[in-house]
Formats: structure tokens, C-alpha cells, sequence
């Protein structure tokens, strides 16, 4: 039968789980405002009265159980609602990738401003009727030249703003590489740590949180996949390729691609170095990725079909005319070069700007009607200014509908976080509410203990006295 002793025993039980409770609550509000903590809580079980084999058993006073035991440490997190929070993630963090490139673009292009090519091309064009006006004018053909060059440079600095931010791009790229692969190797280790942690019975809550923040970042980068393991480890896959098994992680190569114009001959290469492709979908890296192979590129070719369209017009005219002495031979060209890196006026001397229609006998003419057909190109639908026009509203609807993409994901990744607090977020309120509820159950646990103190020191010190 139970002893008055075995009282004591239970009251320590409740004793030590109530203050295991009070120890896991100060846990929770300590880490309130650390980023990634999921919220603990202590799953306290009835211990059951012990077995009694061999003797008589039957009176109820025997069978109250012995108190209660600390069964575990629960870590309060849901696996769907961690894999919603980091597929929101990835897929924000793609989306913030490709308006950042698009709103390069769009400042590279200066549109609409006083700065941009519209207004070069603008005051090309009237250059040309000036000098239509006045054929024998100089200083009209040396502003026509002039206005080439501000036209030609244009094109060459913008160029060259695109050259410069695919290049930063792409060491971005390769800075977020590096960081993928420390990141992989970390979780690695984490894995290790927490397989060992399971082995011996050691809670591991704290560091199956800086896994989960250090899978979190993976998402945001290349969109990263987690399935969990028997053992308590975790594997890691992107686009289907396992980037991390258990213990082992597989970095992320990138090769190649390192200018715009060496794409056609060196594309941009990513592998892992498990020998798989790397095909990133989602992600940052996913986005810079996107942009290096497109969006960039793109934006260049752009600027090319702009300055070949507007050499290979004005210079289809200009050869068919003669300049102020009277030389229409062959090439005649006004525009050098067929890119936007190249193109330039093809000679210094303004008197060989070509402004009256070519006469076979050779004689200098002041018939403008060359330099009036160049002016008229300003209105052609197919011309340099309907090509640039076309670019640039083009540019700017893809980069708006960037932005509102950015917009809907980062509304979709506030609600997984939203969710994902809700679930393991502290909530100090309640902790408050889970520190009074230990702690009077604690005091209670306590007066216990004093009131069975009190009643074996009436069966030890003062039975059988009576009379004495």
C-alpha cells in the first residue's frame, strides 16, 4: 500500500514540472524578438501509479498515480505552414530580382527627360530641314554633325550603362553563389548536430530554428526545397536536384556569361558540384539569373536595332546625294559603325555632309532635297524614332508589370509570415498567462510538500504519546 512517504515524492514531481514550465516560459519571453525562434512549450504527463505485482492491490487509495513528469519539449511549428512561408519567399525575392534589372533599364533609358535620346534625335532631325533651308551654310552642316555626334553618343553611353549593370549583376550573382554554398554547408552541419542530438535524447529545438532560418535563406536565393528525414535531418532540392543529403551539401557553380556581348559564344553556366544543372526557377539568384540571360541582353539589343536603323536610313539617303563640291561617289556614308558601342559620324569635315541629290556631271549643287528626305525620316513608322519610341513604351510595361508582381508576392510573403507567427510566434500575453499559471501551480506543489512535512512529523514525533 502507498506510504505517507510517496506523497512527498509526488509533490517533488509537481514540483520540478512546474518549474520545468516556469523555465521554458522565461525561454519564450527571452526570445520574443529573436528572428526564426519558434515558440517551446513543456508537455507535462500523469504518472500512473507503480506496477504492484505479488501483493494485494485492490484498495483505490493504491492506485493515484505518482504525480506528474516533463513528457518533452515541444517546438510549436506546422511543416505546411514553414513550406507556404518559404515558397512566398522564394518567389518575392524572384520577383524583387527582376524589377530591380527592369528599373535599371528604365533609368538607364532617361525617358521621358530633357537628357534622353528623343530630344537627340529630336534636334538631329531639325538640323537636317535647317540645312535643307540653307544648303550652303557651314555652320548648318556642322550642326548637323554635331547633333550626330550628341545622337551617337547618346546611344554609346547608354551602351555602356547596360554593359555596367549586367556587370554588376553578374558579380552579384557570384557574391549570392558563395553564400548559397556557405548556407548548404551550414544546415549540413546543423543536420549533423541535430541527428547526434536525437541519437542521445537531447532536445535540439534551438538549433532546428537556425536550420529552418538557414532553409529560409536558401529559398529566398534559389528556391529551395525541404523534406524532412527519419533521423531528424533534412534534404535539401532545387528544381528537383538534392543540393544537401543529411550531412552532405552540393555547391552551386557559376561559369561563363561575364559580358553581354560574349553570351552568343560563353553563356552563363550554372551547375552543381554534384554534376547536375542548375536550373533556378524561383529565388534571387533564379531572378539575376533570368535577367543576365534576358532581360539585360535584351535591353542591348534594343539600343543595337536603334542605332543600326538609324545608320543604315540616313545613310541609304546620303549616298544618293553629293556634298558642297559636288562628290557623290561611293560609300557616301553619313553613319559608321552598325551598334550602338560603334556608331559615329563618318568624317570631320562638314563640307561632306551630302545635302543636294547627286548630279552625274559632278558640278556643286545647292539643291537641298537630300538633306530634306534625311529630315523627313523624323516621322517614318519604321525609323529610329518609332523603333526607340517602341523600346521604350515596351520596357516600361514589362517593368510595371514587374513592380505590380513585386507587389502581389511581397502581400503573399507578409501573410506566410503572418501565419508562421501565429503559429510559432511568441505571444507574450500568453507567456505571461502560462508564467502565473506554473507559478501558482508551483506554490501549490509547494504547500503540498509542507502540509505532508506536517503530517509525518505528527506520525514520527507524536504517535502513541497520547497520555503521557
Amino acid at each position: 500500500m502507498s506510504s505517507t512517504f510517496s506523497g512527498l515524492s509526488t509533490a517533488l514531481n509537481a514540483l520540478m514540472a512546474q518549474r520545468a514550465g516556469l523555465t521554458v516560459t522565461g525561454q519564450n519571453i527571452a526570445n520574443a524578438n529573436t528572428a526564426g525562434y519558434s515558440r517551446q512549450r513543456a508537455e507535462l504527463a500523469a504518472l500512473g501509479t507503480p506496477s504492484q505485482v505479488g501483493f494485494n492491490a485492490s484498495a483505490l487509495i493504491d492506485r493515484v498515480g505518482s504525480g506528474v513528469t516533463v513528457d518533452s519539449l515541444r517546438r510549436l511549428a506546422d511543416v505546411f505552414v514553414d513550406a507556404r512561408q518559404r515558397d512566398a519567399h522564394a518567389n518575392a525575392s524572384y520577383t524583387q530580382a527582376q524589377a530591380t534589372a527592369f528599373s535599371q533599364i528604365e533609368n538607364i533609358l532617361g525617358e521621358p527627360s530633357d537628357t534622353g535620346l528623343s530630344k537627340d534625335l529630336a534636334a538631329f532631325w531639325s538640323s537636317w530641314q535647317d540645312l535643307a533651308n540653307a544648303p550652303d551654310s557651314i555652320p548648318a552642316r556642322q550642326a548637323v554633325m554635331s547633333n550626330a555626334t550628341s545622337v551617337a553618343g547618346t546611344l554609346r553611353r547608354g551602351r555602356d550603362a547596360l554593359d555596367a549593370a549586367y556587370t554588376d549583376t553578374r558579380s552579384h550573382l557570384d557574391t549570392l553563389a558563395t553564400e548559397v554554398n556557405t548556407t548548404a554547408q551550414g544546415v549540413a552541419a546543423l543536420n549533423d548536430k541535430i541527428r547526434i542530438a536525437g541519437a542521445s535524447g537531447d532536445p535540439a529545438n534551438e538549433l532546428i530554428d537556425q536550420r529552418d532560418q538557414m532553409v529560409l535563406r536558401l529559398s529566398e536565393l534559389v528556391g529551395a526545397r525541404s523534406t524532412a528525414n527519419d533521423d531528424g535531418t533534412v534534404s535539401l532540392s532545387v528544381s528537383g536536384v538534392t543540393i544537401v543529403s543529411s550531412t552532405k551539401a552540393y555547391a552551386l557553380q557559376v561559369a561563363d556569361g561575364t559580358s553581354i556581348d560574349s553570351l552568343s559564344s560563353a553563356p552563363l553556366k550554372l551547375t552543381w558540384t554534384n554534376g547536375a544543372a542548375a536550373t533556378l526557377t524561383s529565388g534571387e539568384l533564379g531572378g539575376l539569373v533570368d535577367s543576365l540571360r534576358s532581360t539585360y541582353p535584351d535591353a542591348a539589343a534594343g539600343y543595337d536595332q536603334v542605332a543600326s536603323t538609324l545608320g543604315s536610313t540616313v545613310n541609304a539617303i546620303h549616298a544618293t546625294g553629293q556634298d558642297l563640291d559636288g562628290d557623290s561617289s561611293a560609300p557616301g556614308a553619313f553613319f559608321t559603325g552598325t551598334t550602338a558601342s560603334t556608331l559615329a559620324v563618318a568624317f570631320t569635315d562638314p563640307r561632306k555632309v551630302r545635302a543636294a541629290v547627286a548630279n552625274p556631271s559632278g558640278t556643286p549643287s545647292l539643291d537641298s532635297s537630300i538633306a530634306d528626305q534625311i529630315g523627313q525620316l523624323a516621322t517614318s513608322t519604321t525609323g529610329a524614332d518609332a523603333r526607340w519610341s517602341a523600346f521604350v513604351a515596351a520596357t516600361g510595361v514589362a517593368s510595371a508589370s514587374a513592380q505590380n508582381q513585386v507587389t502581389v508576392h511581397a502581400a503573399i510573403s507578409q501573410n506566410a509570415d503572418g501565419a508562421r507567427q501565429s503559429v510559432s510566434g511568441v505571444s507574450l500575453d500568453e507567456e505571461m498567462s502560462n508564467m502565473l499559471m506554473y507559478q501558482r501551480a508551483y506554490e501549490g506543489a509547494g504547500r503540498m510538500m509542507t502540509a505532508i512535512d506536517q503530517m509525518l512529523d505528527t506520525l514520527i514525533n507524536r504517535t502513541g504519546q497520547v497520555g503521557r
